[in-house]
C-alpha cells in the first residue's frame, strides 16, 4: 500500500514538526497540498494539544512527543520556532520514529521541520531502509542537506514555511 495521489487509495501524511505557530500551520498546509485521508502530526513543544480532530476530512493524529532514534526520553529546549532537541536539556517523551515508521504498513509522505534533527534522522532512516516508506519527503534544512539528498531513496523537496 501506497500514499496516493490522485484517488487511487487513502493518502497517509505524517508531519515531524507540526506546532501550530499563528501563520505557520503546517497540518492545514499539508491537508490542503495533499487531501489526506490519514495525517500523523508530532511535536514535542507543549503548545500542542494530542488528541485526534477531523480537519477538512482529514484525520488528524496530533501526539506531543519527539521523533528520534529510540522510545524514551530526550533533552528538549523550547524557544519558539527554534526549539531544538539538546543534551542535558528538559527532557520529553520521544520514540523510535523508524520502527514505528515500519509499524505503520503503508508508504507515507513525510514533512520534516525538526530543527536540525533531521540529519540524525534521516540518516538513520537509509541506514535501515525506512526511507523506502516514504513517497515524498518535504524537508527544511537547517544547514545543506549534507548530502543526504542524494542518498535517499526517495525524492526529496524543500518544505516552504
Amino acid at each position: 500500500m501506497s500514499a496516493s495521489h490522485g484517488g487511487r487509495g487513502v493518502t497517509v501524511v505524517v508531519d515531524l514538526g507540526c506546532a501550530n505557530y499563528g501563520s505557520q500551520d503546517s497540518v492545514a498546509a499539508l491537508i490542503d497540498a495533499y487531501h489526506p485521508g490519514q495525517l500523523y502530526a508530532f511535536d514535542p513543544n507543549p503548545v500542542l494539544r494530542p488528541g485526534e480532530r477531523n480537519r477538512k476530512g482529514t484525520s488528524v493524529r496530533y501526539r506531543r512527543i519527539a521523533a528520534w532514534l529510540y522510545d524514551g526520553e530526550i533533552g528538549y529546549h523550547e524557544d519558539i520556532t527554534r526549539s531544538h532537541i539538546v543534551d542535558g536539556a528538559q527532557p520529553v517523551a520521544c520514540f523510535d520514529f523508524s520502527a514505528w515508521l515500519k509499524t505503520l504498513g503503508c508508504h507515507v509522505i513525510l514533512k520534516m521541520d525538526v530543527e536540525g534533527a533531521e540529519y540524525e534522522l534521516l540518516e538513520r532512516m537509509i541506514a535501515d531502509g525506512t526511507d523506502q516508506l516514504v513517497d515524498e519527503l518535504l524537508v527544511e534544512w537547517h544547514d545543506d542537506d549534507h548530502g543526504l539528498t542524494e542518498r535517499l531513496a526517495c525524492p526529496v523537496k524543500q518544505w516552504w514555511m
